[in-house]
């Protein structure tokens, strides 16, 4: 079994491969995100 800083670790590092795929999709496809991906971004950078 994973110890629970192991797992809040790897929790942690998904959401910031995702907060950066959503970033990759945004400048390097020119997807544009909608109000709501935008609103979510302020509140993991606060």
């Amino acid at each position: 079994m994973i110890s629970q800083r192991l797992f809040f670790f790897i929790i942690s590092g998904m959401s910031v491969l995702l907060i950066l795929a959503a970033l990759a999709l945004q400048y390097l496809e020119n997807i544009a995100p909608c109000p709501m991906c935008i609103l979510q971004r302020f509140a993991f950078i606060a």
